[in-house]
Order: C-alpha cells, then sequence, then structure tokens
C-alpha cells in the first residue's frame, strides 16, 4: 500500500500537469486571462467573473459547454446540441471529434462576448 506521502506527490504532480495543460489550451485558444474555477464539481473558464465555458466529464464524452452565448455560436457542421433558450454544448466522445480550429474559435468569441 502506498504511503499517505506518496499518493499526496502524485496527487499534487497531476495537478501541475492539468494546470498547465489548461494554460496552455487557453493560451492556444487565445483567452490568456481567463481563470479556471471548480463550479458545480466542474471546471468552468470565466473572465471578469463571468463564464466563458465550462467542461463536464460524463462515463461517454466530455462535453464542451457555452452559456448564454451558446446559441449565437456559428456552427456549420451542426455539433453544438441542446434545447434551451441559451446554452449549447458539444460532446467529445473519442479524440477525433475534437476540432481545434472550430472550438477555439466558439472560446474567443465567448471570451469576447462576456467583456
Amino acid at each position: 500500500k502506498p504511503r499517505k506521502s506518496s499518493i499526496d506527490s502524485r496527487r499534487s504532480s497531476r495537478r501541475r500537469r492539468c494546470s498547465v495543460r489548461n494554460r496552455n489550451a487557453r493560451s492556444r485558444a487565445g483567452v490568456t486571462d481567463a481563470m479556471e474555477v471548480i463550479k458545480w464539481g466542474t471546471p468552468v473558464y470565466e473572465k471578469a467573473g463571468l463564464v466563458i465555458c465550462s467542461l463536464r466529464a460524463a462515463s461517454q464524452h466530455v462535453a464542451l459547454q457555452f452559456g448564454s452565448i451558446g446559441t449565437r455560436l456559428h456552427d456549420p457542421d451542426g455539433l453544438l446540441e441542446g434545447t434551451g433558450k441559451k446554452m449549447r454544448h458539444v460532446k467529445v466522445r473519442t479524440s477525433s471529434d475534437i476540432k481545434k480550429k472550430l472550438f477555439a474559435g466558439w472560446i474567443k468569441k465567448a471570451a469576447s462576448s462576456v467583456t
């Protein structure tokens, strides 16, 4: 059985790697001033205290969620799902579902809408 200090060290290392990945992802999306916070048990990215987007893990996918701007995002491939008045999300089931340029564009648009 691993010692507690060993487990804590691995968790801390994992958190640092996740933090670096998230910072890199924000940089690639052009939203370097976004802050990552945990709300509702999920990572939420905010700018000036307003939500840009969030990630929600489910058993078969990860959802990239957009709040009040969701219905205004340009979605030429019909990837965004949802029936609410404003919120939309895209489900990522495999790495091939990731559309880097499209998702980065959505994140930039959402970030520009909260300023």
